[in-house]
């Protein structure tokens, strides 16, 4: 159950057709886990600021049961990120949450 959100002030209109799905694919691969598992959401048009600036950036989480390698992921998914929406690395945060099974619910029970 890998979740992985972006807040950014990026406007909708200039999210890329296919990002999203390009995304869930990619945070798949590197957290280990079946796509049919992973959940992406993009939060656009966001009233944001970053080092007191509002130009483009992003505040994003990952959720995941288990450890993954968040130095790894970091490498990989935030080009992506600043490719396809055009915000500099510098102007991003990505959050991790190492999360219990028991504390994550799907389809009418949990993982653990």
């Amino acid at each position: 159950m890998p979740g992985f959100v972006i807040n950014t002030n990026v406007p909708r209109a200039n999210i890329p057709a296919g990002f999203v799905t390009e995304l869930s694919a990619l945070v798949a691969k590197l957290s280990g886990k079946p796509e049919s598992y992973v959940a992406v959401q993009i939060n656009a048009d966001q009233i944001m600021s970053f080092g007191g600036s509002t130009e483009p950036c992003a505040l994003c989480t990952f959720g995941n049961i288990g450890r993954i390698n968040n130095r790894e992921f970091t490498k990989s998914v935030m080009p992506k990120i600043q490719k396809d929406l055009g915000i500099d690395t510098a102007r991003m945060y990505i959050f991790f949450s190492n999360l219990e099974g028991g504390n994550v619910g799907h389809n009418g029970s949990t993982f653990g």
